[in-house]
């Protein structure tokens, strides 16, 4: 997972996770990317991740929808 944006929640959910389980965890071990470099954005990192992919394999767009399962609409009467 790449968190690019917006760090907070990911630190506050990590600080509530960790604490339940009764674990030391210092929160300052997670953040997102643009806490470093403010000017990074999603579609900057994403660009990054799959051009770094594509040096290693052929990269296809697929439909997603196409995984998910199938729903019967109707309704028995």
């Amino acid at each position: 997972m790449i968190v690019v944006e917006n760090s907070a929640p990911i630190r506050e959910v990590l600080t509530a996770s960790y604490g339940a389980l009764g674990l030391e965890w210092d929160p300052a071990t997670a953040g997102a990317a643009n806490d470093l470099l403010p000017q990074l954005d999603v579609p900057t990192v994403e660009g990054a991740v799959v051009a770094a992919y594509a040096e290693y394999a052929e990269l296809v767009d697929g439909d997603f929808q196409s995984l998910l399962p199938v729903t019967s609409t109707s309704t028995a009467l």
